[in-house]
């Protein structure tokens, strides 16, 4: 008996930058070591990056014109090209809110290729819950859900916002957490001196809401035998900046393709501060270096980090500075949540997480065999 064939996957994503872009990179780069394939439709509006590493590992390409904000006549277009490009694949897998609406709204219903859609986080957690944008975009999502074969759910906390605003039953969610990638140093960057000194407190981010860089940077205030380190870029790295000026705080900031891992091998707290989270990539980067965290008291930061991490409330830069003068000076309960983050790090593993993600493919393929 002949081996099945693998499927074809047509991949459509907007995000080439963060964990979202991180995660997308992994996925391109381990499909194929499995013999699955087919078409990535990639946004360029972000950077070419990830196009580059879906042609290097044979996938199909594609560029999209998706933007972040709506944009009727652009959107219109990519989601007839995105029809088009359909046929001839076994899957549709969407990532993030843009491409998984346009996606979804451009396949046939129930006639059509099966879509699995991967939120990395639902955009209208991203608003105040009660407010119009939060409002409006459930309203979205809640329109789309009946078209989703799949929802493919990064942590329990991201499966259980979906159940409890009717975006899927739990039998419709597939629970995969993002795996760690291994070590990418992108461009030339160095690291620059750092002060050998003080420990350095780390936060890294692609720095546009639900991140919340300001308190991480009002909490450098309060924290003055520490060097803090805030890497990343986005809409809200200039009042950052402000914010430390205004204080006169010591935070050194980095650009976006700093070598993570190998800051991270020097740090003594990562600290990730966010309205809003799924599964952050950061926390989980700093588990497989054994680095302890603080953050944000959310269920997605739980469900990464669990007992490796020190908790705080939404937006208290006090809470924060105490948090991680705590964490500097108890030396053994710096021990205790170090060894935390060596256990937790094998959840996370990648090739494990390959292995979930053919796993998924076979699930729809079975279910829509069934039918």
């Amino acid at each position: 008996m002949s081996a099945p064939t693998p499927p074809r996957i047509l991949i459509c994503a907007r995000p080439a930058v963060g964990g979202a872009g991180r995660v997308l990179e992994a996925l391109l780069r381990r499909l194929p070591e499995r013999g699955i394939s087919g078409t990535a439709a990639l946004s360029g509006t972000e950077g070419l990056a990830l196009i580059d590493v879906a042609r290097q590992h044979g996938w199909d390409t594609v560029r999209l014109d998706l933007r972040r904000e709506i944009s009727p006549v652009r959107d219109a277009g990519a989601g007839l090209k995105l029809r088009r490009l359909a046929r001839g694949h076994d899957i549709v897998h969407a990532h993030a809110a843009k491409a998984g609406a346009l996606a979804r709204l451009a396949l046939p219903l129930r006639k059509g290729v099966p879509v699995i859609y991967s939120p990395h986080g639902f955009f209208f957690t991203y608003h105040a819950e009660g407010s119009a944008p939060w409002r409006r975009y459930l309203a979205l999502e809640q329109r789309l859900a009946p078209r989703t074969t799949l929802l493919h759910c990064v942590s329990a906390a991201e499966r259980d916002v979906a159940v409890e605003h009717g975006l899927a039953t739990e039998e419709a969610c597939h629970v995969l957490p993002n795996p760690v990638p291994p070590p990418i140093a992108r461009g030339d960057t160095k690291l620059p001196d750092l002060p050998a000194d003080r420990p350095l407190v780390v936060m890294v981010a692609r720095l546009v809401p639900p991140k919340d860089p300001l308190t991480f940077v009002r909490a450098a205030a309060h924290v003055p035998q520490a060097r803090f380190v805030l890497v990343g870029d986005g809409e809200l790295a200039a009042p950052a900046r402000a914010a430390a000026k205004a204080a006169n705080t010591d935070v050194l900031f980095l650009p976006p393709e700093t070598p993570v891992r190998a800051l991270l091998a020097g740090t003594r707290v990562a600290v990730l501060t966010t309205a809003s989270e799924a599964l952050p990539l950061f926390l989980i980067e700093a588990l497989a270096e054994g680095i302890p965290a603080v953050t944000t008291d959310l269920p997605g930061c739980r469900d990464a980090a669990a007992d490796a991490a020190l908790y705080i409330p939404p937006n208290d830069a006090p809470a924060l500075a105490a948090a991680i003068t705590r964490l500097l000076a108890d030396a053994p309960l710096h021990t205790r949540l170090t060894a935390a983050a060596h256990a937790r790090a094998p959840h996370f593993e990648e090739t494990a997480w390959t292995d979930g993600l053919v796993a998924m493919y076979d699930r729809v393929l079975h279910r829509q065999k069934s039918r």
